[in-house]
């Protein structure tokens, strides 16, 4: 895991993550992290609380990380539909949606 994933921002504990023994139970997370936080759209969420939904048991840290950003959405998401690659969503919406044949 980076210290940055699509919004999360997990800082060292995505290192942290990333080294240990896996299998694990969300359970396990929960009770080992208690006191760890993640930055997700500049707010403060802890680890615990993002998890205590979760009742299943991770095979991997890759696995825990796609878990982790299904349970964020769109709230890591910064500015909705802004691109720095060109074009406008105006420019967008005229065109209208395009298919591959």
């Amino acid at each position: 895991m980076t210290d940055r994933e699509l919004g999360v921002y997990f800082g060292d504990f995505g290192e942290t993550l990333s080294e240990q023994e896996y299998p694990m139970t969300a359970r396990r997370l929960r009770e080992k992290f208690a006191d760890q936080e993640l930055e997700i759209s500049g707010e403060s969420v802890s680890f615990a609380s993002l998890l205590a939904p979760i009742e299943e048991t991770f095979e991997s840290s890759e696995q825990l990380l796609a878990t982790i950003l299904m349970m964020v959405g769109m709230d890591a998401v910064g500015r909705k539909r802004y691109t720095d690659r060109g074009g406008s969503a105006a420019i967008d919406q005229e065109v209208g949606p395009q298919t591959s044949l």
